[in-house]
């Protein structure tokens, strides 16, 4: 045979595509060439595949007068990283008649050390998804892909090869290789998780109590207050409160993960809690850069997303979440491409009352100049503040109550897990999303209000001047207070509750 076809995935961002690896091999003067559109490392596949082929103890592209060319197509698809070696590899020594056999259902994937070994690649779950969606049979993946290719192992064979020489022995039926039988357990969590729990927190129950409702319901919350009173701790302590991601949403998300550059090769079984620092840039926040990658917000996608310091953050940053939490989904573009990164989180920002943070606290006198309180509450706009559904003031502590277990009324740990699972499954049930995630068609089809009740909204409405976004968030926010309370309709109580987390003008440097 002269001619060979062999089949692989790459993947561009989010979005993986089959290639078609064809080699052919004539004779004469020695040249080895890959064309297709292929980048700077899968141009130098070559060398790496030469090697691997002749330690496994095979006839080397290098060892033979041949004229050999490699194609990858679609050829207008840009081919990038190593995991095209091992393809290339099969399809020259298929082509150079050095083995024989049928791969017309089977993906090849994995990059080659010089001596033949396998090494483990990034973004292994699309491309499994991919060959699954296409009726591949098989899938011959790295060893060191096992943990997180397990969780597909129901829907397609997927072989785990060490080296060159395990493909070539399973593929020719010499020593062929058991399949993945199911999910590997055990898997790692996100290193990023936090232990701290709302029980492990003093005092402030009206926080923890708006919390609740915030993880309940997805809302995006602000908690704001002097410096020291718990604002970070709470936050973490949220993390821990989510439920468990299913089994779509781990794969969701350790595709995207896969992307990233703090890949961990193992797969996310809890929601990401995220936290860059104040001085992080725009695009490590949103995403880009000259290979564009996930940014913070889609890293934090079904998870938490945490900005502590809030106003602290450059204000382009900060305008940059309009549409992202609009649309669950940010939109990159750069010359020649365009990238959508899906971004579903729930925001939780921090701030204090102003630069130094005592303003109208009581425990200190304020330093700062009436310029620079206005230039820190500028930094957040309006159509931000609207997007945020709850302000939560986080008051000081007294020190008699830090050490007094008989003053904490804080639910235990399990108990608050148990009413958010409750929570979060009744909306899912019933509208397929959580309530802050309802659009206003869907908003009025699902809220029972009752005609008394809606009047006096309306009335308080019209006297506070609320935006129309600002209506219906309370009303989705008084909607998960209704769940929680275990009731089946929303009452005038619900509604005060939901009012009082408007944002407060002496807690906003006013």
């Amino acid at each position: 045979m002269s001619f060979a076809k062999v089949f692989t995935v790459t993947q561009t961002h989010l979005r993986s595509e089959i290639i078609t690896v064809e080699t052919d091999v004539s004779k004469g003067l020695h040249h080895f060439s890959v064309v297709g559109l292929a980048d700077k490392t899968v141009e130098e596949s070559k060398e790496r595949c030469g090697l691997a082929i002749k330690h496994t103890g095979l006839r080397s592209p290098r060892q033979s007068n041949e004229k050999i060319l490699i194609s990858l197509a679609p050829a207008h698809i840009r081919k990038t990283g190593t995991s095209f070696d091992v393809a290339i590899s099969i399809s020259y020594l298929l082509a150079s008649g050095q083995i024989g056999c049928d791969v017309s259902r089977r993906i090849f994937l994995g990059e080659l050390s010089l001596n033949g070994e396998i090494k483990r690649i990034k973004g292994i779950i699309p491309m499994i998804q991919k060959a699954t969606t296409e009726g591949y049979r098989e899938v011959l993946i790295p060893s060191g892909n096992l943990e997180e290719a397990s969780v597909l192992a129901q829907h397609i064979d997927i072989i785990p090869c060490l080296s060159l020489r395990d493909v070539i022995s399973h593929i020719t039926g010499v020593c062929p290789i058991q399949k993945i039988q199911k999910f590997i357990k055990g898997v790692r969590e996100d290193t990023t998780q936090t232990y701290l729990y709302f029980d492990h927190i003093k005092g402030n129950e009206i926080a923890k109590r708006a919390l609740l409702v915030a993880l309940c319901g997805g809302h995006n919350i602000c908690l704001y207050g002097p410096p020291g009173t718990g604002k970070t701790m709470l936050a973490k302590a949220s993390a821990r409160v989510l439920p468990d991601l299913t089994f779509k949403q781990q794969v969701e998300l350790t595709s995207i993960y896969s992307l990233s550059h703090e890949y961990s090769f193992s797969i996310h079984t809890r929601p990401p809690f995220r936290a860059p620092h104040h001085s992080a840039s725009y695009a490590s926040i949103v995403g880009g850069g000259r290979e564009v990658v996930p940014g913070e917000i889609t890293l934090s996608h079904l998870g938490l997303f945490f900005l502590d310091e809030f106003p602290e953050f450059d204000r382009r940053v900060i305008d940059s979440l309009r549409q992202p939490l609009e649309d669950r989904v940010v939109r990159i573009a750069r010359t020649g491409q365009k990238v959508e990164f899906p971004c579903d989180f729930q925001l939780v920002c921090s701030m204090n009352p102003c630069p130094c943070g005592y303003l109208h606290t009581g425990i200190k006198e304020c330093v700062c100049t009436s310029g620079q309180i206005q230039k820190y509450n500028k930094k957040i706009s309006g159509p931000i503040m609207d997007r945020i559904e709850m302000w939560v003031e986080v008051s000081k502590v007294e020190y008699d109550k830090l050490m007094d277990r008989s003053e904490d009324t804080t639910p235990q740990h399990d108990a608050i897990c148990s009413i958010v699972e409750r929570v979060r499954t009744q909306q899912i049930a019933q509208c397929g999303m959580l309530y802050a995630r309802l659009g206003t068609q869907k908003l009025l089809s699902h809220i029972p209000l009752a005609p008394d009740t809606k009047e006096f909204y309306d009335t308080v409405a019209r006297q506070l001047q609320i935006s129309a976004r600002s209506y219906t968030n309370i009303l989705k926010v008084a909607l998960t207070i209704m769940l929680i309370e275990e009731q089946n309709q929303i009452t005038k109580e619900h509604i005060l509750e939901a009012l009082s987390y408007r944002p407060q003008d002496k807690f906003m440097g006013v």
